[in-house]
Parts: structure tokens; C-alpha cells; sequence
């Protein structure tokens, strides 16, 4: 089901293709509850919620997890940071999270946090939390990890004909700044660089952004890749 699904998911939309991972992974595995977070301006959000025997909630604004007090935020900034997977379980050596966290500091709880990457960059996290009870194999949290992997793809090949009647055109200009950001440089070094102002460079990336159609650095990386601009 899952497969033939994936398979025809270039027909689907982006909403869709995460909603459904989600539900089935909730689903099939017994999970307590799970979240899909997203990046946005070097935080996390959740986009996408999903508990046992529950629909799917696909929130328009996604909500900060620190206004989310089921999460355990200190485990979901760490995977943030490393861009590690996490399994927490029984004598798991990633411990070390439980400490003044709720609700692991119980030591009831069994978390899988994994990284969402496109391009080799960090575009969100899946998190889900279930109770001890309910064995987690490496079975498992290897079938999560191959979907937390294959969802950037997919989602790239269901949008692929929308950027094909959209082509997006940046100035010399644009296409500058962004192989810059690219490279990994703040607003500030690329006005050094360009010798232009800082409120400049915050114009030029507005623009680009408008053009792109998305809101931060990663995601316009990302978009410049696909459209072969950078």
C-alpha cells in the first residue's frame, strides 16, 4: 500500500504526501502521537499532527514546538543542531535527553526523532513518542528514517510540473546574492563583499524570495537548486 502509494504520490500534493506518511507510520507502528516539524528562520515548527486513531492536523501556521509542551524540546533542538537521529528507549545511550525533560524524565516514554534533509540541508524534523511498551525495532526506525529520506524527493517530483510552468527569473544581481548564501554568508558579509548596504542585500532577498515563493534561506537554497539558478 505504502509503496504504491509513494509511487504515485508525483500526482499529490505536498499537504497530502506528508499527511499521509504521518498517518501511516502513526498507524502501523501503534505511535502514541507524531509530529512533522518544519524549519523556518533557525526554528522548528510543527506542521503536521497526527495521534493514535486521530486525523491528520495540517496546521496553515505552523506553531513553534516551544508552545508544544508534549515535546521534548531539548531532544528535537539536539537532532536540530547534529542533524543526528535519535531513538530513545529502555537503556538507550541518548539518556542523556531525559534529564528535567518532560515526559521522558519518567522513564516511560520512547521517542524516535529524525532529521528531514534535501540537498544535504536540514528542512525539518519527524517526531514520534509512544510508550515502552510498544517494542521499537531497528526494523522500525529504519523504515522511518528511509521515509523521513524520501519525502523531500517526492515532494520535488510533485511540484516538478508546477516549476516547469512557473519558471522563476532572478536579475544578475539576485542570482549573485543567492550562489553567495549559498556559500554560507551572512547578510552583513555579503554587503562587505558586494560593497552594498545591508538594507540592500535585505531588498535583494525579499525580492528573491517573492520570486521563489518561499520565506527563508534554506528553503530559497533549496528552490535555487532545483531551478538550477545556483
Amino acid at each position: 500500500k505504502l509503496l504504491n502509494y509513494l509511487s504515485k504520490s508525483n500526482k499529490m500534493s505536498e499537504n497530502q504526501i506528508y499527511s499521509y506518511i504521518l498517518d501511516y507510520i502513526v498507524e502501523k507502528y501503534n505511535i502514541k502521537y507524531g509530529f512533522i516539524l518544519v524549519e523556518k528562520n533557525d526554528e522548528m515548527f510543527v506542521k503536521y499532527e497526527k495521534r493514535y486513531s486521530e486525523k491528520v492536523k495540517s496546521y496553515n501556521d505552523p506553531i513553534n514546538m516551544n508552545y508544544i509542551h508534549s515535546l521534548s524540546h531539548k531532544t528535537i533542538r539536539y537532532v536540530a543542531r547534529t542533524e543526528k537521529d535519535v531513538i530513545i528507549k529502555g537503556n538507550s545511550n541518548m539518556n542523556f535527553l531525559r534529564n528535567g525533560l518532560h515526559p521522558l524524565e519518567s522513564g516511560d516514554t520512547s521517542i524516535i526523532c529524525i532529521p528531514i534533509k534535501h540537498y544535504d540541508i536540514l528542512t525539518g524534523i519527524i517526531y514520534l513518542e509512544t510508550s515502552n511498551a510498544i517494542e521499537i525495532d531497528e526494523n522500525i526506525s529504519d523504515i522511518i528514517k528511509w521515509l523521513a529520506s524520501s519525502i523531500p524527493q517526492k515532494v520535488k517530483e510533485c511540484n516538478k510540473k508546477d516549476s516547469k510552468k512557473n519558471d522563476t527569473i532572478l536579475t544578475a544581481r539576485e542570482t549573485q546574492i543567492m550562489s553567495l548564501i549559498n556559500m554560507g554568508m551572512s547578510n552583513i558579509m555579503i554587503s562587505e563583499k558586494l560593497f552594498i548596504s545591508v538594507g540592500t542585500v535585505r531588498n535583494h532577498l525579499s525580492k528573491i524570495y517573492s520570486k521563489l515563493q518561499v520565506d527563508n534561506r534554506v528553503q530559497a537554497i533549496i528552490k535555487a537548486k532545483e531551478k538550477n539558478i545556483i
